[in-house]
C-alpha cells in the first residue's frame, strides 16, 4: 500500500480502504488511511454511499 501512496503522491488522509481481510484494514489504518472491513457486498455499497 505504501508503494501506491508514494507512486501516485496520495495523501493517506484523503484515501479510503475497503476490504474483507482484517490484517489489510489494520495495515491501511497504520498508514493513516480510513479503513473499513466488510463482511458482505452490501456493506461496501453502504460505505461508498457515505463518500458520494
Amino acid at each position: 500500500m505504501k508503494g501506491i501512496l508514494d507512486k501516485y503522491q496520495l495523501n493517506p488522509t484523503h484515501c479510503v480502504f475497503i476490504g474483507d481481510i482484517e490484517d489489510n484494514t489494520i495495515a491501511a489504518e497504520k498508514l493513516g488511511i480510513k479503513s473499513y472491513q466488510v463482511k458482505k457486498r452490501s456493506d461496501a455499497v453502504d460505505i461508498l454511499k457515505l463518500y458520494i
